[in-house]
């Protein structure tokens, strides 16, 4: 029978909210323990509602273990990059990388833009990813080309179907004046 580990370290409202769920799903584990030929859920008088709600806190509990246990392998990664612990000052501004930057700065992969910084206390440099203006501006209009796409086709759309309503409706007033 599964049991609930008491002596776990104090946890955040994420691994709190986690952990309870995990305990409404262990009730229903510890049912399927219990009768082992039977599927959870499976007791006269539940409906399917409970049934569904029964598998989504299994479901949900299993997610919640598997993340609290990848949350406890996790280990501190070291710090390679001099501008994440230092001030720095930007020595070349944000630019588009070339192909060989691409393949050969790990920074490159993100955005497709990088800036060099020098950093105050190291004096090392190093490159960083960033926003370019002309980046956004592009993903900027290709949203708003998109949605005024989207509401000329729909607008057609509403038409098309308002013409098809309205002749549908004078035909069916045309058969009723016919049949008087």
């Amino acid at each position: 029978m599964l049991q609930h580990n008491s002596q776990a370290p104090e946890m955040s409202g994420r691994g709190r909210s986690a952990s309870r769920k995990c305990v409404a799903a262990q009730v229903v584990l510890a049912e399927v323990e219990r009768n082992p030929g039977s599927r959870p859920g499976r007791r006269a008088g539940m409906g399917p509602a409970e049934r569904l709600l029964g598998t989504f806190l299994l479901l949900l509990s299993l997610t919640a273990r598997r993340t609290e246990s990848a949350l406890e392998a996790k280990q501190e990664v070291p710090i390679t990059q001099c501008w994440m612990a230092e001030e720095f000052i930007v020595s070349r501004e944000c630019y588009s990388c070339t192909e060989f930057e691409t393949k050969t700065i790990t920074e490159c992969s993100n955005t497709g833009f990088i800036e060099q910084v020098n950093c105050a206390v190291s004096k090392r440099a190093d490159y960083k990813s960033c926003r370019s203006v002309e980046m956004e501006k592009q993903v900027f209009w290709k949203f708003v080309g998109g949605v005024m796409g989207v509401t000329v086709l729909f607008s057609l759309l509403v038409t098309y179907r308002q013409r098809t309503l309205d002749l549908r409706a004078l035909e069916k007033v045309r058969k009723q004046i016919e049949s008087i």
